[in-house]
């Protein structure tokens, strides 16, 4: 953590820092620009150590993972991913009917795009605000503005919902190459919308598939419970990004989406 750190130090301010540590653990480092004090108030506890820091990876906003050592996902949370998911699967499966062979694989895909777009978007938000409860806030409640709308339209739509995975994946598409320090220049107002709308603009073609494929399922209770089943599979390909980085995150609901579509003619053929 203190080599990365001091990376992190010296590629913000373009000079390798001071390092001050203390026998209790304590470390602070330092930065000078263009004055260096003969000696510093409060760290006369403190002795200055000289460290040129070892080749790590910086904690960034793609991949803001300062505790892990490299990119990997740690030992103890693959267990507990692992463990989840068998004790869900032979639920889920011992729970299933006798005439039901298996859950619907399109509202399982639309549910782990859901979760993981949810997720995904407070990290980004947390890039603009910062990590606080205002955060949370503006991430469910675009989320709720988006599935408002979604309900309120689908009804209005006819014909087949095959067409809004266009604007679906070309929404997340936006996301990805839209870079956040472009967004970071903005001001605050166009933040807010962009936290808002944009980003959670895909979960409004999101919902009218799943709004338009739900009320016409001859199974509803079925669909819905697919649909929560693939939200914690969503939850759980999130950890994904520890590996990956944070961006990767969307090609990945990118691809839960386009899942969603390629099964979904069985759907509509059984309906």
């Amino acid at each position: 953590m203190l080599d990365r750190l001091i990376t992190m130090v010296r590629s913000a301010a373009g000079t390798l820092p001071m390092v001050f540590i203390k026998p209790t653990g304590q470390v602070v480092i330092l930065a000078p620009k263009g004055y260096l004090p003969a000696q510093i108030a409060g760290l006369q506890s403190y002795r200055q150590i000289a460290r040129t820091p070892n080749e790590v990876e910086a904690a960034l906003d793609d991949w803001p993972y300062l505790y892990l050592r490299s990119r990997s996902i740690p030992v103890d949370y693959l267990f507990t991913i692992g463990s989840l998911l068998l004790l869900s699967s032979i639920f889920v499966f011992t729970s299933l009917a006798r005439n039901t062979r298996a859950l619907d694989l399109h509202f399982l895909f639309l549910g782990a795009a859901f979760l993981l777009l949810e997720t995904k978007s407070i990290t980004t938000v947390a890039l603009f605000f910062g990590t606080t409860w205002l955060v949370s806030m503006v991430v469910i409640l675009g989320v709720l503005i988006m599935v408002l709308i979604a309900n309120a339209v689908a009804s209005m739509l006819p014909g087949s919902s095959a067409w809004l995975y266009l604007p679906l994946v070309g929404s997340v598409c936006l996301l990805y190459y839209l870079s956040p320090s472009t967004v970071l220049s903005w001001p605050a107002y166009a933040r807010l919308a962009y936290c808002l709308i944009l980003i959670p603009l895909p979960i409004f073609f999101a919902g009218l598939i799943f709004s338009r494929g739900f009320r016409a399922h001859e199974n509803p209770g079925m669909a819905f419970g697919s649909n929560l089943v693939g939200a914690m599979v969503g939850g759980f390909v999130e950890y994904a990004g520890m590996m990956t980085g944070t961006k990767m995150l969307l090609l990945f609901i990118v691809a839960l989406y386009l899942g969603s579509f390629l099964v979904r003619p069985r759907l509509v053929a059984s309906s």
